[in-house]
């Protein structure tokens, strides 16, 4: 009996604070010669400083703070004494901390988007998985092709090709894996930034201009929303392999894939480059 596992390799393909420790006697736990000394001493007045270290103790009780409260008004007045017996409750109340903005994203999030710890959003995007990736900025100019560029959108799909758990030759099992993978992020160069204009493409036609969108990061999420927008209008290919299939037909089945994959990625890729980059003003490489 033979019994073996039909693996493919991963495809990755890529496009262009101290606290208070209250544990002294309390009033209630006093007893004898200790609690007669702390009510002498309460019938003296004790001095602006002392006065206040005494109402800030909160283990005084409800009595005692009666008497720390006469014993001070001798010595500060009515007013103060209201001011300083107030100031604990103040101290103690705290305030919440403000909530941490997540590093931005260039791309435009829609509403069903989660953020991750990581500062990642994860959403779908018809039948492919999409994760969008905070902005980078590169302390080094960004060439492409040979050109400076104030930003680039780096966009990959990524797949893996279904394997299959066999017996004597014959496949029993199919195991699909995670659904294609789409990655998008943009790097902005040294000294650009999202609020630049926009030189060419997405950012300069009559209608982008109409509507106040000739941003650089405009453009820059263009290319990102134009290949979420290939994958709901083009459902990426089916993995025809299948339980009951000889192990070789599986493994032609998975070598098909990987190429209809390869394909669809190609095709994400030019979509989303024509749709950003040549309309309005040109850019370079574009069709007449």
């Amino acid at each position: 009996m033979e019994k073996t596992k039909i693996m493919a390799d991963k495809q990755d393909q890529t496009g262009p604070r101290p606290t208070d420790d209250n544990t002294g006697l309390t009033p209630e736990k006093s007893a004898g010669p200790a609690a007669a000394t702390t009510q002498r001493a309460t019938t003296e007045s004790p001095g602006p400083a002392r006065a206040a270290d005494l109402v800030a103790n909160p283990d005084a009780g409800t009595a005692g703070r009666a008497r720390m409260a006469g014993a001070i008004q001798g010595t500060v007045g009515n007013s103060r004494v209201g001011e300083m017996m107030a100031k604990p409750m103040v101290q103690t109340k705290g305030k919440n901390p403000a909530p941490k903005k997540p590093p931005p994203i260039t791309l435009p999030l829609p509403k069903e988007a989660t953020r991750k710890p990581t500062g990642a959003a994860e959403f779908k995007a018809g039948e492919v998985k999409v994760i969008a990736l905070p902005d980078k900025k590169s302390k080094k100019p960004i060439v492409v092709k040979g050109k400076t560029r104030d930003a680039m959108t780096r966009i990959s799909l990524n797949w893996a090709a279904p394997t299959a758990r066999t017996r004597d030759g014959k496949v029993t099992a199919v195991d699909y894996g995670p659904e294609p993978t789409l990655t998008i992020q943009t790097t902005y160069g040294p000294k650009a930034t999202p609020e630049m204009k926009s030189t060419y493409g997405k950012g300069t036609t009559k209608e982008d201009i109409l509507a106040g969108q000739t941003s650089l990061g405009f453009h820059e999420g263009s290319h990102g929303e134009y290949a979420i927008q290939y994958t709901k209008a083009h459902p990426p290919p089916k993995f025809k392999g299948q339980a009951g299939m000889s192990v070789a037909k599986f493994k032609q089945a998975q070598a098909e894939y990987n190429q209809e994959m390869e394909e669809y990625r190609q095709a994400l890729d030019e979509y989303h480059q024509v749709m950003t980059d040549c309309v309005g003003h040109k850019g370079e490489g574009c069709p007449d």
